[in-house]
């Protein structure tokens, strides 16, 4: 080999060289640590649902009256909450004009709004089927609207008390008058 072949030869091998010290890792290298998602869990679905209805009876001269309205809501946020009723009412009261019997089944759909930790606002739109004044079955429109209170009592069940109005209150209603006050239980309410 010829001295320029040589130095070539050796400027090469010293080239190599720096390029593999470059190319290997430094000792002290700790790649940057990966993202950590510190998100808070979402809570389970079951968690953000809850459960109640109403029951009543009253029994005095002349008649009766029973109804039960089962309801199911899910906790939008902790504020708000929205759900749905299924109601039935049996009524067989004795009026100067004769006997009164009839059967009312519906449904509703409902919102609450908790304006401080136990006091709430009430919206609820109803369908309410039955035999009215004309003597058809037909629906009625109630959309009922108010305040409310909850109180809680053992592990997830809590009470609860409403004053509501009827906005669309007619003399072809069940109720004798548009202020309606409920009570009930509620379990995850």
């Amino acid at each position: 080999m010829n001295m320029k072949n040589k130095s070539l030869f050796f400027v090469l091998l010293l080239s190599l060289s720096f390029a593999f010290r470059g190319m290997a890792q430094d000792e002290g290298y700790t790649p940057p640590p990966r993202p950590v998602h510190n998100d808070v869990p979402k809570p389970d679905i079951l968690e953000r649902l809850y459960f109640g209805g109403n029951i009543g009876l009253q029994i005095g001269q002349g008649g009766y009256f029973a109804g039960i309205a089962p309801l199911a809501g899910y906790r939008i946020t902790e504020k708000f909450s929205a759900g749905i009723s299924l109601s039935y009412f049996r009524y067989d009261i004795a009026t100067p004009y004769g006997q009164y019997q009839n059967n009312i089944y519906g449904g509703s759909v409902f919102a609450r709004y908790f304006v401080l930790p136990n006091v709430f606002i009430h919206v609820e739109p109803k369908v309410l089927n039955g035999y009215w004044a004309d003597g058809e079955r037909s629906n009625l429109y109630p959309v009922l609207a108010g305040v409310g209170y909850r109180g809680k009592m053992a592990g997830r069940m809590s009470f609860y008390a409403m004053v509501l109005y009827d906005l669309n209150y007619s003399v072809l209603s069940p109720e004798a008058s548009p202020i309606s006050y409920t009570f009930g239980v509620g379990l995850g309410f």
